[in-house]
């Protein structure tokens, strides 16, 4: 069983270098990303995460020769590069105490936010004082580590202060009394997230090697072969790959693009905003699946030949396919690949993530040295869904509620040749 040093729990309360930067969906748990990364990964070790989201994972990396995170959302490498750089926690602190005086700001202009959606996601004072947010940012002068925290901790402010659900794991609007009650000051959501940054940062660990974060898609192999070309192989690739395509599961790209609409009008993040299907498009599953592979899943879900379900779950599984083997590409021999999997429900089916994650790696010249399996929890994800939420049939919504996935899976596998 995975558990971390009492010594390092005792120090750290299992918490990775700024923990709740952002509520980023799906995000491992600190206690198993310490616990990895104490187990498996040795001090001065080349690491990479391929799908690097919030950046737990590489911030549980305390001394590494080398960290490179990979992710194809702008929000995922604005949220890893933060948790990486070297932040000065007295600038921090400096800009808390000045927010007081700052909150006088009348902006000039009103941020243009959510313009081609059908629906509005802020209310007339959420889209007043962001934009006075956004003024008083950019009438700083910061440096890039701080510029960085700044935009995240309003991407995630942008989020509190939207008609978004918080609890979601897709963009979903409150519905109309709820949002007639919101009422929460961006300003106050922005102190309030500073203030946390300042104390993490003074309490937390310290990071020690270089580290580099990259937009970037996982089933590209110039991606990678570029990565290696400019660091060399790595020792341990560290990740935990979705566990299906960005639509049906979690949805990257809508949740994503509300914040960086507004992240987007800082000085220096303008090349961040993407709309949702974009960011989507380029998550595994995206796109279609190529006319020349035919579905076979009989070996990994075992759900109607005739589902809709089929052909999105064919094509996750081969762009799947396609990260394994850029990561198996990207390890020297001897080099371990630690993923974190899930089996999920979709279609009314498991989908065995684990078994093809194996066969994959197995094919590539990899040995499984270790699997467990253990109780999901602490991830923002849905335990339950309905498959017939929509349906007008109130036999069919009694009917289609089902549980996604109870358990995460770890597997181990080691570069053989």
């Amino acid at each position: 069983m995975l558990r971390a040093d009492k010594n390092q729990v005792k120090a750290t309360a299992l918490k990775t270098r700024l923990s709740r930067l952002h509520p980023y969906p799906a995000m491992v748990a600190d206690e198993l990303a310490v616990a990895l990364v104490e187990k498996f990964i040795p001090t001065k070790s080349a690491v990479m995460d391929p799908f690097c989201g919030s950046g737990r994972l590489l911030a549980a990396v305390e001394n590494a020769k080398l960290r490179v995170g990979i992710d194809t959302n702008p929000l995922a490498w604005l949220l890893t590069k933060t948790k990486l750089s070297a932040v000065d926690p007295a600038k921090i602190m400096k800009l808390g105490n000045t927010i007081e005086q700052a909150r006088l700001i009348q902006s000039a202009s009103c941020l243009d936010l959510a313009s081609d959606r059908k629906v509005p996601w802020f209310s007339a004072r959420a889209k007043n004082e962001l934009a006075c947010i956004v003024e008083w940012i950019n009438g700083l002068q910061l440096d890039e580590p701080e510029l960085l925290l700044l935009g995240s901790v309003l991407s995630a402010t942008t989020r509190d202060v939207s008609y978004a659900r918080q609890g979601g794991w897709k963009l979903h609007r409150l519905n109309a009394d709820a949002r007639e009650k919101l009422d929460i000051s961006a300003w106050d959501s922005l102190k309030k997230r500073l203030m946390y940054c300042c104390t993490a940062l003074k309490s937390g660990q310290t990071l020690e090697g270089p580290s580099y974060v990259e937009i970037g898609d996982s089933r590209d192999h110039a991606t990678f072969s570029n990565t290696t070309k400019q660091y060399g192989l790595f020792d341990v690739v560290i990740t935990s790959p979705p566990y299906g395509d960005s639509l049906s599961t979690v949805q990257y790209g809508a949740a994503s693009s509300l914040s960086l609409e507004v992240v987007g009008y800082l000085k220096g993040l303008e090349h961040l905003p993407r709309a949702g299907k974009t960011i989507d498009g380029t998550c595994l599953g995206g796109g279609t699946l190529p006319i020349d592979m035919s579905p076979n899943l009989n070996s990994y879900w075992v759900g109607s030949n005739e589902s809709s379900r089929v052909r999105p779950i064919a094509k996750f599984l081969y762009d799947y396919d396609l990260f394994c083997k850029n990561v198996a590409a990207c390890l020297r021999v001897g080099g371990k690949a630690i993923l974190v999997v899930g089996r999920r429900s979709t279609g009314g089916a498991l989908l065995n993530l684990d078994d093809f994650t194996v066969d994959c790696f197995e094919s590539l010249g990899f040995s499984l040295t270790q699997k467990e399996v253990r109780p999901l929890t602490q991830k923002r994800f849905p335990s339950k869904i309905n498959r017939f939420a929509r349906s007008k049939s109130a036999v069919n919504r009694e009917h289609g509620q089902v549980t996604t996935m109870q358990n995460e899976i770890i597997l181990v596998l080691e570069k053989t040749c």
